[in-house]
């Protein structure tokens, strides 16, 4: 019988290629396997120096990330970042430095990996009342699923099954339901129903091969691409108010979370399909003129934009790598035309107030709120009118009744009155002398919004080029937010010859971050029967005389800051097209930011007269430098990178 030599080179190469294969896949694994101990010894091992003293848990968050890498995750409406902390501890982990700070308080705090998180006893207690659930996701064979996506319905929480197929998702109410989902199969929701174990069996999704589309660093027509990218349309939005070009994409895109911010900043959170970690970042990855952009996103102009693509599946990661996991929006910038210089000039100016009135409680609604309260707290033992004005009891209560309410009245009805409210001094005088105070009205106010514009564009056969200068100058609602840059971008195209192409891209940017704006929060804080100013027209620091309540207009009378951000990015190419259909593009991609961060903390701020003499000041200084290079092969069957 005569061999087949043909089909054993042909086995043999495939078992070279084989054992080629499995030894790169071993290589990627020690790699990954080393970067989790090297994480897991910085979590461990990470010190740390702290000495502060009256310093608002907001800013002491801020020093501890400006040290470590280590990130804080926390409620708002639960955790008081404006509550004043003292701490002095040198060389220390960071479980010490959290275990001292929040001694005695009800903080509680977990570490998960290179994030921080921080709850309450309030927040412990609801999640104990709800339910883990796990089980296990299966194709159509009974073969274990992995990385099928489990998401809560209607939020952002969710998890990835592991390489059994398995998952646990924690806080899950009874009545919740449960959203599974996975590239090629249907996605299935499952009501909880008080069940603690949901195993879930997926099924396939015919797709048509002919609907597959592979999209990298290039681009392909839009009657040629379905699903898995959307596209935003840059030009409904020109004449509307945007500060950032994620501004654009709130509610615009289907499968894209963004929660927009009221600072005079603006910007909003990005997510594409919700949390893809855990621990890590959730924010898609920018790419801006098929350059892969790690500056922030507030520092590119939204009017030098003209499309916006947001790759949403998991192909995207294929070309961008593990960077790509929480999608990719894909910006590119307008470019020259050929043709005569076209100059355009925009301006748009307006103002900012509050969409709804969210005001305290006036100073009457004040004292019959803590009256309730008090009356409450006695167990509903005290009598009904107990805590009323004298001057407006039923007319079954006699005066004479209700002073016997107490063991040992004043003679002074109104003084009486006062006493069972358990005011301070400083609210008893306020209220005899009838002084109240509109905190709301001193702390939110209109803001002023302006945006400038000026772009000049043209070009030749054999050059195009586009110049944009964009300046904003806002006010937010809050006294003393505001928020300045100003924003500058160059492109160049010079065509050398039929096969050679040269230009540049590139931009730079200044934003004024210096404000200091007042505490809102404080202003639920401080009683309307308040003293904010002392007799020399200073502010009082502690305007009810207690220390936990503070001036809602402290940091903005008693700091100066002084914080300015810079930044340049550009990307310098040079693009041939050979014979084939084969271009080959190389580029250069030069960064640099740099910020300098002053902040002093005078005699008006109990920063800056708790223990120290002359005030308490700050300085930081940054700045990072990035080098990347980058080449670029595409041919018409594909592109590779």
């Amino acid at each position: 019988m005569k061999k087949n030599h043909k089909y054993e080179v042909w086995y043999y190469h495939a078992l070279k290629k084989m054992f080629l294969v499995m030894r790169i896949f071993l290589f990627i694994s020690l790699v990954c396997i080393m970067q989790s101990f090297a994480l897991e010894s910085y979590t461990q091992n990470s010190k740390i120096s702290l000495s502060v003293k009256e310093m608002t848990l907001g800013d002491i968050m801020i020093r501890i990330e400006d040290q470590t890498k280590f990130r804080f995750a926390y409620n708002k409406t639960a955790i008081d970042v404006d509550k004043s902390y003292s701490v002095d501890i040198k060389n220390a982990e960071i479980k010490e430095l959290l275990d001292k700070l929040f001694l005695n308080e009800d903080v509680k705090y977990a570490i998960i990996d290179r994030q921080i998180v921080l709850s309450t006893s309030k927040e412990n207690s609801i999640f104990q009342q709800q339910k883990t659930i796990s089980g296990k996701v299966t194709d159509n064979l009974g073969a274990g699923l992995p990385g099928v996506s489990v998401v809560l319905k209607g939020t952002t929480t969710g998890v990835i099954t592991d390489m059994d197929g398995k998952y646990a998702l924690s806080n899950v109410p009874e009545n919740a339901s449960l959203q599974f989902s996975f590239v090629g199969m249907k996605t299935q929701e499952i009501a909880v129903s008080g069940k603690a174990t949901l195993n879930v069996k997926m099924e396939e999704e015919n797709i048509g091969i002919e609907e597959v589309v592979a999209i990298g660093y290039g681009t392909v027509k839009k009657s040629d691409l379905t699903g898995s990218v959307a596209s935003v349309k840059v030009s409904d939005f020109k004449n509307l108010p945007m500060l950032q070009v994620s501004d654009m994409l709130v509610g615009t895109v289907a499968g894209f979370y963004a929660k927009q911010s009221t600072s005079a900043a603006g910007g909003s959170s990005m997510e594409v399909r919700g949390p893809t970690s855990l621990s890590a970042g959730t924010t898609p990855l920018i790419v801006l003129d098929g350059v892969i952009f790690n500056g922030s996103i507030s520092e590119i102009n939204p009017n030098d934009i003209e499309k916006i693509d947001i790759l949403k599946d998991a192909s995207s990661a294929a070309v961008y790598g593990s960077k790509a996991a929480s999608g990719v929006v894909l910006l590119t910038t307008l470019k020259g035309k050929k043709g005569k210089p076209t100059i355009n000039f925009s301006s748009k100016i307006g103002m900012s107030e509050a969409a709804s009135d969210f005001k305290p409680l006036d100073g009457e609604e004040y004292l019959k709120f803590r009256g309730e309260y008090l009356r409450s707290l006695s167990n509903y033992a005290l009598p009904q009118n107990y805590f009323t004005r004298p001057d407006r009891l039923p007319d079954d209560v006699s005066i004479d009744a209700w002073q016997n309410y107490s063991s040992k009245p004043n003679a002074d009805n109104t003084i009486e009155y006062l006493n069972r409210h358990k005011l301070q001094t400083t609210e008893v005088e306020q209220y005899l002398a009838g002084k109240s105070v509109d905190w709301y009205d001193m702390v939110v106010v209109p803001g002023l919004r302006q945006d400038y514009d000026l772009s000049i564009s043209g070009g030749t056969d054999n050059i195009t080029y586009y110049w944009s200068l964009g300046a904003v100058d806002n006010e937010g609602i809050i006294k003393g937010d505001a928020y300045s840059s100003i924003r500058s971008r160059i492109n160049l195209d010079f065509k050398i010859n039929n096969w050679l192409n040269v230009g540049i891209n590139a931009q730079y940017s200044e934003q004024d971050q210096s404000a200091v704006k007042a505490s809102l929060s404080r202003v639920y804080r401080v009683s309307p029967w308040s003293k904010p100013n002392n007799d020399d027209g200073t502010i009082n620091l502690r305007p009810m005389g207690l220390v936990t309540a503070e001036h809602p207009l402290m940091e903005y009378n008693g700091t100066d800051s002084y914080r300015k951000a810079n930044s340049f990015f550009s990307s310098i190419f040079a693009q041939l097209t050979l014979p084939y259909g084969i271009t080959y593009k190389l580029s250069y991609q030069p960064s640099n930011s740099w910020t300098k961060s002053y902040r002093f903390y005078g005699d008006q701020n109990t920063v800056g007269i708790a223990d120290h003499v002359g005030g308490y000041g700050t300085r930081g200084e940054y700045s990072n430098f990035k080098r990347c290079f980058r080449a670029l092969n595409r041919t018409e069957g594909g592109i590779r990178t």
